[in-house]
């Protein structure tokens, strides 16, 4: 998927896996019932906090933290 985003193309993807989108997304959009209720940045949508927060985001409740790659650094 990066590789298709280096190439200038945009890539929709419907999942529920939080962990994929907080590793791959470059914007989080949600629907509830088919209607856009938000439309944010992975840090926004997935962070501490927010009910939609990565395990990463949940357990080091440490705000821009969403993947494990950033703890790593």
């Amino acid at each position: 998927m990066k590789n298709l985003r280096a190439t200038n193309r945009s890539i929709l993807l419907a999942t529920h896996d939080i962990e994929f989108v907080a590793m791959v997304a470059d914007r989080v959009l949600t629907l509830v019932d088919g209607t856009l209720v938000s439309d944010e940045s992975p840090i926004v949508a997935l962070g501490a906090g927010s009910s939609r927060a990565s395990q990463i985001a949940e357990i080091t409740a440490t705000p821009g933290l969403i993947t494990i790659e950033q703890v790593k650094r």
